[in-house]
């Protein structure tokens, strides 16, 4: 994470959210939270891949209605982040057997158990049969569906002899969300929050943790849900291609074949899953599609480094600019040439646009807004 006080840019968007909600250095805000802190967690947000979710933003009782504004990443303990870690430890400890280093091998083996049985402890819920992020603050998991509650079953991290027994539970969770009416992907979360990496968006790389995950617990109920997501993944991708001669970098969950809300490019990373649910490999399918969009050139003069209270890295229809604004449109081939207003804020599209959408990101003469 960057250490230096400010914000960074993160893509589309930079990482400029209102800080009169966050209340200065000194005083906070009524989550006890200040304008520094407040950079801090979009970072921590941007670092984390999803980039934002609901997963990172609480309201006053801990819930998760509110915005961008009430960022609090690193007040939650991620299932994913913790599962990656264990696995990676138990791996490290594999390569260091094979090595003939039988003291480091044993070392990365503790640590990995270690991690499994504290995950065990914090994040997985009994009753409800699968892992939930926990809340350090309230002490308390976050109720709620994401792809990411599966990853201990992509990095199998879990007793081994007790794999079916956890594969059943979250086949059930699975159900019981209601996931078998998303003809288009497994979405990424159940709340419409209007982040890219909530629903109704369906990433391949969730796909995969998913999918993979209940194949490899063996439990037939699982490896049932397993195929059946496998190939809605893989007709929609077909579908898709058919209908709009490419892939996607993410896909509706609802429309299948659809393309995904949000900002980002076209044609990222796919995810080709096997009829049976195995096998699937990330790859780079097609080659970056960028489309030319409209630059604007939004406030003569950014105030207190305000951009409104942005929900999402993209502009909505709804959005109403109250400062003084104009709009540049430029012609063919001068796009890359707009002049940045001496002490004002460009805003501009990212490139990526589809017919619902288009990304957005903003730009200033220097590369840090400081008061």
């Amino acid at each position: 994470m960057n250490k230096d006080n400010g914000p960074i840019p993160t893509s589309p968007l930079f990482a400029l959210i209102n800080k009169d909600s966050y209340g200065s250095v000194n005083r906070g805000n009524k989550f006890g939270i200040n304008s520094e802190d407040c950079y801090k967690e979009i970072k921590g947000g941007a670092e984390s891949g999803w980039d934002f979710s609901s997963r990172w933003i609480f309201d006053p009782q801990g819930g998760f209605d509110s915005n961008l504004t009430h960022i609090q990443t690193r007040r939650v303990i991620p299932v994913d982040l913790n599962a990656y870690l264990c696995k990676a430890f138990d791996e490290l400890s594999r390569f260091y057997f094979k090595l003939g280093d039988a003291t480091k091998s044993a070392k990365w083996k503790e640590r990995s158990t270690t991690w499994r049985k504290s995950i065990e402890l914090v994040l997985y819920d009994k009753e409800d049969g699968i892992w939930y992020d926990y809340d350090v603050v309230l002490s308390k998991p976050r109720k709620a569906f994401y792809p990411s509650n599966f990853a201990p079953l992509w990095t199998q991290s879990y007793q081994p002899m007790l794999a079916k027994e956890y594969g059943s539970k979250a086949a059930k969770y699975f159900k019981n969300q209601g996931m078998n009416n998303f003809k288009g992907g497994i979405p990424t979360s159940l709340k419409q929050s209007g982040e890219q990496w909530d629903y109704p968006n369906a990433w391949p790389p969730l796909q995969e943790l998913v999918i993979l995950g209940l194949q490899k617990t063996g439990e037939g109920e699982a490896q049932q849900e397993a195929e059946t997501f496998a190939k809605r993944w893989i007709d929609g991708n077909i579908r898709g291609y058919n209908q709009n001669n490419e892939m996607f970098e993410k896909y509706d969950a609802i429309m299948s074949g659809q393309y995904g809300g949000g900002g980002g490019v076209h044609g990222a990373n796919g995810v080709r899953v096997d009829q049976r649910g195995g096998a699937i490999a990330n790859r780079r399918v097609l080659r970056e599609k960028r489309s030319r969009g409209l630059h604007t050139e939004v406030f003569k003069e950014l105030k207190q480094n305000r951009i409104l209270n942005m929900r999402s890295d993209r502009i909505g229809r709804d959005i109403i600019f109250h400062k003084p604004y104009r709009v540049i449109v430029p012609k063919e081939g001068e796009d890359s040439h707009i002049p940045i207003q001496q002490n004002g804020t460009t805003w501009y599209t990212d490139g990526s646009k589809t017919e619902q959408s288009t990304g957005a990101g903003a730009t200033k003469e220097i590369p840090r807004l400081r008061n």
